[in-house]
């Protein structure tokens, strides 16, 4: 195994046990949003919370990490918006769709019938 590889597990595993609540709660927030503009929203706001309380050293690595436990709960949207978002500072809908776009749910009532 090549030094690269065997420091790039060394971070991976230090990234997993120094912010495993973190990516639990981020990978839960991230996988319940319904739309993108709520997605972006989250990832933000995961992001911002990381920033206030770690610092930007191991940010890129934490958005990966989040990634892969995104992957791993099979949210292929939200992993893809995560390493996105951790590229390009923005998730890929976020660029294309405006927040005005997006369709709000109708609700209906339901009527019991007699």
């Amino acid at each position: 195994m090549s030094n690269k590889v065997k420091k790039e597990n060394a971070t991976s595993a230090h990234i997993e046990t120094a912010y495993v609540l973190e990516l639990s709660v981020g990978a839960s927030h991230v996988a319940s949003t319904l739309y993108p503009t709520s997605r972006q929203a989250c990832i933000e706001e995961l992001t911002g919370n990381f920033l206030a309380r770690h610092g930007s050293t191991d940010l890129k690595s934490f958005l990966s990490a989040l990634a892969e436990k995104l992957d791993a709960r099979a949210n292929i949207e939200g992993a893809a918006a995560v390493r996105h978002y951790a590229m390009y500072g923005a998730t890929p809908e976020a660029l294309t769709i405006p927040a005005s776009a997006v369709a709000t749910k109708k609700r209906t009532l339901r009527t019991a019938s007699r």
